[in-house]
């Protein structure tokens, strides 16, 4: 799921990133706010395997885009779930384009990959074992803004997203419709379109007042939940040197005022 795109209105600048990413631009100094949750990867993401069970992967290499990034930590969660950690098998960096080849030369029995790489691998006989949808909210997309320009700037933001939730409703209700302008308007082909959206959980208002936004949620669809464990992910490999608050970074005022607007309205 590589997603890292600016939003800009005139001076206004905001960015679409992975969260794991926001975070970590806050640890080394740029004070950011993530003020909604876009979407989260369901079948954007996998690991395919030379094998039959995810549990086969110890003692043996699995690839990884990186070392230290949103895909290690995300392959870490997967192995957990099959009793595995981190002791248990050796990571390779493969980019997720190399990852078939590298599978057909027995270099690694598992590896992860995203789309568009995902049909070559199936095409190829290897068999996807584990998806971003078994662990929810690792991967997942947000907006973040600069701390002073939601500070200085709510009511713009309040409107930004505001008109993300209502596009959001309508495409719930015109999706074929909306297909269409997407396609015009971006140049990319309506099953391209499609097939993004089906592998791609995009996430309302509600989920981001209900779940992503719920700091007293154990549950690994709050940011608050998986934010801590990603910096504790990041400390402990001693990519950050302090922990970051995660109360500092995720900041629920305006999609709470949205819900009220609504409740009232």
């Amino acid at each position: 799921m590589e997603v890292i795109n600016a939003y800009s209105n005139e001076d206004l600048d905001g960015i679409f990133a992975v969260y794991s990413d926001i975070i970590l631009k806050h640890a080394e100094g740029i004070n950011s706010k993530v003020v909604y949750n876009s979407d989260s990867s369901s079948t954007d993401d996998v690991i395919v395997v030379n094998g039959n069970n995810l549990s086969e992967a110890k003692g043996k290499k699995i690839g990884i885009e990186s070392i230290n990034i949103f895909s290690h930590f995300s392959v870490l969660k997967s192995l957990e779930k099959v009793g595995l950690g981190e002791g248990d098998v050796q990571f390779e960096n493969i980019p997720a384009q190399n990852v078939s080849e590298a599978l057909q030369k027995g270099q690694i029995f598992a590896g992860y990959i995203h789309d568009p790489f995902i049909d070559d691998a199936l095409k190829k006989g290897f068999k996807v074992l584990s998806t971003a949808n078994d662990t929810p909210g690792i991967i997942t997309t947000v907006l973040a803004f600069h701390s002073d320009i939601v500070q200085q700037r709510p009511q713009d933001i309040y409107n930004i997203i505001k008109s993300m939730a209502e596009a959001k409703t309508d495409y719930e209700n015109n999706k074929m419709q909306d297909i269409v302008i997407m396609s015009q308007k971006s140049g990319i082909s309506k099953d391209k379109i499609i097939q993004g959206l089906n592998n791609t959980k995009l996430l309302d208002l509600n989920y981001n007042f209900q779940s992503s936004m719920d700091k007293n949620s154990n549950q690994m669809t709050s940011l608050y939940k998986i934010g801590d464990d990603i910096v504790r992910f990041y400390y402990e490999r001693g990519v950050i040197s302090e922990y970051p608050n995660i109360n500092e970074i995720v900041d629920p005022q305006i999609v709470d005022a949205l819900v009220k607007y609504n409740q009232i309205h």
